[in-house]
């Protein structure tokens, strides 16, 4: 399984990699081109993205994942500091994924996207609504 992560600070990166159970392999991506680039030649398992700037067309990169076949499981948050005060806030972010996050909501959130990845390896019409 191969989990990518888009994150504007090595340091979230760095920790949400700690969190992945051993033998997942994952990529750390470093743009969002990088990503939307990944998403649409090679993509991966699962993909957490770090809203790092709310200006940037963030709906494409969801848009990549629930239009593949089977869809790619995918976890938003971002961080308050991150965002200028006064930028809003994307719309389709996953509110138990703000951060700074008590770790142990972070780590069930990601064990979450992990189980998510293995349906999807399990069955070709996965939905992750289902």
């Amino acid at each position: 399984m191969r989990i990518a992560i888009l994150d504007g600070s090595p340091v979230t990166a760095w920790t949400i990699t700690r969190l992945l159970p051993a033998g997942v392999e994952f990529e750390i991506l470093p743009s969002f081109e990088a990503a939307s680039r990944v998403l649409s030649e090679s993509p991966p398992d699962a993909i957490l993205i770090g809203i790092t700037n709310a200006h940037l067309p963030w709906n494409r990169l969801v848009d990549l994942c629930e239009s593949h076949c089977p869809q790619i499981p995918y976890l938003l948050y971002y961080s308050l500091h991150a965002l200028p005060q006064g930028q809003p806030v994307p719309q389709a972010l996953d509110a138990a994924a703000t951060t700074p996050v008590e770790i142990g909501r972070l780590r069930e959130a990601v064990g979450e996207l992990i189980r998510k990845a293995e349906r999807r390896e399990r069955s070709p019409s996965y939905s992750p609504s289902a």
